[in-house]
């Protein structure tokens, strides 16, 4: 009770700096609490991007297969174009070689989500697509 009110005794410029000390103090305590609240609120965020890594991993992986066969396919047609039509070689090589640009602006954009061993597996099937498009567009 005797903390409520001020000492008579004191100064009055005393009394105005505890006043100002207390409403820095209050200041501080709230910007500390709402830190702690966003931290927290991070926090379980985290986790719940966590608990679906699994499944991303998954879909990542099967957009990977899909986008691979896709060119594989792709890079067996250039066999047909070359018989065919030698003119639209030349584009189709463009073609999946910007396919495969794709592939790899995928992984790099996943990569921090994925385990390290499906990052190195994709990139080496993009570099095992690269070579065959080499081979291919000499």
């Amino acid at each position: 009770m005797e903390d409520e009110w001020p000492d008579p005794n004191l100064p009055t410029e005393t009394l105005v700096l505890d006043a100002d000390l207390q409403k820095k103090h209050q200041a501080m305590l709230d910007r500390l609490s709402n830190r702690h609240q966003a931290r927290l609120d991070n926090s379980l965020a985290r986790r719940s991007d966590s608990t679906n890594s699994s499944e991303s991993t998954s879909s990542f992986l099967s957009r990977i297969s899909d986008s691979k066969q896709s060119i594989d396919s792709q890079l067996a047609d250039s066999r047909l174009i070359a018989q065919s039509d030698p003119s639209r070689l030349k584009s189709h090589f463009a073609n999946i070689s910007s396919s495969i640009s794709d592939l790899e602006k995928l992984v790099a954009e996943n990569s921090y989500f994925l385990p390290s061993y499906e990052v190195r597996s994709s990139l080496k099937s993009i570099f095992d697509l690269k070579q065959n498009l080499e081979i291919l567009n000499s």
